[in-house]
């Protein structure tokens, strides 16, 4: 099979099929948070770092504090 055949076999997305996926709050939230905590993880030392980490990224704090444990759970698996 080459690389036309593969291409034609894949559907394409439209604007209109997108409006259907939709992400939950508390999954975007728990999102934010692990993207803090991959930054981090395992070389996290203090309070500033995360507090420093979440102003680069631009994300919640306290949000982040929230999913620690349910971040580092993940991050832990190997």
């Amino acid at each position: 099979m080459n690389d036309v055949e593969i291409k034609n076999m894949q559907p394409e997305l439209t604007d209109d099929d997108c409006k259907d996926f939709v992400i939950s709050e508390e999954t975007s939230k728990k999102h934010n948070a692990m993207i803090v905590w991959q930054f981090l993880y395992p070389n996290h030392k203090d309070e500033n770092d995360l507090r420093e980490c979440c102003e680069v990224f631009r994300l919640d704090y306290e949000n982040a504090l929230k999913y620690k444990d349910y971040c580092f759970k993940r991050l832990s698996i190997k």
